[in-house]
């Protein structure tokens, strides 16, 4: 952001979003935020209007922001996870439970497919039914990257950015 008197870039530390007012550093300006953002070039963008697949919640503490990570690459790769793992898995171990005889080179043989098996479901998870969410309130947020409630949160601070 600049400052609107003499065009010079504002730093983070010159600038209050709580209170909505920024300092010039050079000419000592003080301005409001908002109306230097609402003055600036419109490019179509509605932050009331998000675009398909994301969303914004306000509430009385807090803010949410979240999109969901749906996107046609489902249609792949289920397909492909279903005869990766049918075909890996059904064969290495699958054969071993009908025959009822445990061997320990098949077994160590089908760890990796195993693995990739698992990371591939969850990535397959995440096109169908994922999502991010951006959580903002007084002391800080969280952004959350999973399936519903099951997945991983970070949390931060204002602090810290």
């Amino acid at each position: 952001m600049n400052c609107p008197k003499c065009n010079v870039q504002i730093t983070k530390e010159h600038i209050n979003i709580m209170t909505d007012v920024a300092q010039c550093q050079q000419c000592d300006y003080i301005f409001k935020i908002s109306e230097v953002l609402s003055n600036e070039k419109d490019d179509g963008f509605n932050i009331n209007i998000p675009p398909n697949g994301a969303w914004i919640k306000t509430d009385f503490n807090y803010t949410v922001i979240g999109a969901t990570t749906r996107s046609l690459i489902a249609f792949f790769l289920v397909p492909f996870m279903i005869v990766w793992s049918g075909g890996s898995i059904g064969s290495i171990y699958g054969s071993q439970i009908i025959n009822g005889k445990f061997d320990p080179e098949m077994a160590l043989f089908g760890i990796p497919f195993l693995i990739g098996s698992i990371i591939f479901w969850s990535i397959a998870a995440m096109t169908i039914w994922g999502k991010v969410e951006l959580t903002l309130d007084n002391n800080g947020g969280k952004i959350f990257t999973g399936l519903q409630n099951i997945g991983i949160t970070k949390k931060f601070t204002w602090d810290d950015i």
